[in-house]
């Protein structure tokens, strides 16, 4: 958990940190009781979590594209703008 920037991510760090913390007792748990269950829990929280992160991604980047006029054929092949040719 040292990589959350408590300062700059404000609540949601502390929202994270907590959900993080959380789900790690969670664990401990599942592992002292040897309970699946717990674990089940906790996995199906993390796939939530993934999700979300991957959703925000894709959001991001499609502002950031929009923002700066870059369409997304363009982005996948590489090519952001203009060409170069080399040939002569």
């Amino acid at each position: 958990m040292i990589t959350l920037n408590m300062e700059a991510g404000g609540d949601v760090a502390s929202s994270l940190m907590a959900l993080y913390d959380y789900i790690y007792r969670q664990l401990v748990e599942a592992n002292v009781q040897k309970s699946p269950d717990l674990v089940a829990q906790a996995r199906g929280m993390l796939e939530e979590l993934r999700t979300t992160w991957e959703e925000a991604i894709e959001k991001l980047a499609e502002e950031r594209s929009k923002a700066v006029g870059v369409t997304e054929n363009e982005m996948s092949s590489g090519v952001t703008g203009g060409g170069f040719n080399v040939a002569g």
